[in-house]
C-alpha cells in the first residue's frame, strides 16, 4: 500500500491539473478581492467554499488523477502486484482526499492575505467568521470530497476526460448540483385533476439524500447563523463516500488495463 500512495502522489506532484487548478484558486481569490474593492460588502452567509468555483476546482482536479494516472498506465502496473487493484484504488481515493485538502487549504490562506495586509473587509473569511467555523469547513470538505470521488468513479468508468470534466462542472458548482433534478419536473403536464406536484418538497427530499448540506445557503436565526446538521453535514457525505469507494474498488476489480 505505501508504493501505491507513493506512486499516486508522486504522480498527481507531476499532473497539470493540480497546477492549473493553483491558477484557477488564485483567480477565484483576485475576483474575490476586485469584487469587494468595487464595493461589495461582505458578511452574513458569504463562503468562501459554498458560493465559489472551489468544488469544482476540486472535482477538476480528481478528473486529473483519472485522466493522467491512465496515461501513466498505473492500473497495468499495480495489476502486476498481490491486490494490487484493491491498493490502486485505495490509493487514488486517497490522493483524491489530499488534492481537495490542499486546493481548499491554499483558498482559505489566500483568502486571508487581504486581512494581513489591512483590508479585513475583502476577506471571506474574516468578514464571516460564523460560515468558516472548523466545523463548518469540515463538514463542507467532506461534502466538496464527496462530489470529488464521485468525479474520480465517473472518470474511471467512462475512460473519457470529457465526460468526467462535464459531471465535474454540473456537480461542482453548488447552484447546479441539483439542476439536473429539476428536468422531469419541469417536464411535468400541468395538473388537470387537482393533483399537483410539491416541487419544494420534493427536491427537500432529494437534497436530504446529497451531500451539499454544507453547500447550500443557510438560514439566519436570532442567536446567528444556523449550525449544520450532524446528519446532512457529516453522516449524509461520509455515507456517500463509503459508497463510492466501494463501487470504485469493485469497478477497479473488473476494469480492464
Amino acid at each position: 500500500m505505501a508504493n501505491q500512495l507513493r506512486a499516486a502522489l508522486y504522480l498527481l506532484g507531476r499532473n497539470v491539473y493540480p497546477a492549473i487548478a493553483v491558477l484557477l484558486v488564485i483567480l477565484q481569490e483576485a475576483c474575490i478581492v476586485w469584487i469587494g474593492a468595487s464595493g461589495t460588502v461582505y458578511g452574513g452567509q458569504d463562503s468562501l467554499i459554498a458560493n465559489y468555483a472551489l468544488p469544482f476546482i476540486c472535482c477538476f482536479v480528481a478528473v486529473g488523477v483519472a485522466t493522467e494516472d491512465d496515461s501513466a498506465h498505473g492500473l497495468r502496473a499495480a495489476v502486476c502486484a498481490q491486490d494490487g487493484r484493491v491498493r490502486y484504488a485505495v490509493s487514488r481515493a486517497v490522493a483524491v482526499a489530499v488534492s481537495t485538502a490542499v486546493v481548499i487549504a491554499l483558498a482559505l490562506a489566500l483568502d486571508l492575505v487581504p486581512a494581513a495586509v489591512g483590508h479585513p473587509e475583502l476577506s471571506l473569511v474574516v468578514s464571516a467568521p460564523q460560515m468558516h467555523t472548523p466545523e463548518r469547513l469540515l463538514a463542507q470538505y467532506l461534502s466538496v470530497l464527496a462530489f470529488a470521488e464521485l468525479v474520480l468513479l465517473v472518470a474511471w468508468a467512462s475512460r473519457k476526460t470529457s465526460v468526467a470534466l462535464l459531471v465535474a462542472f454540473v456537480v461542482g458548482i453548488p447552484r447546479l448540483a441539483l439542476s439536473p433534478l429539476l428536468i422531469p419536473v419541469a417536464l411535468l403536464p400541468a395538473p388537470a385533476t387537482g393533483w399537483s406536484v410539491d416541487v419544494a418538497g420534493l427536491l427537500g427530499a432529494v437534497s436530504d439524500l446529497l451531500p451539499v448540506a454544507a453547500l447550500t445557503s443557510v438560514v439566519s436565526y436570532p442567536g446567528g447563523i444556523q449550525p449544520v446538521s450532524l446528519v446532512g453535514g457529516y453522516v449524509v457525505p461520509l455515507v456517500w463516500l463509503v459508497a463510492l469507494f466501494a463501487l470504485g474498488r469493485a469497478l477497479m476489480a473488473r476494469r480492464t488495463v
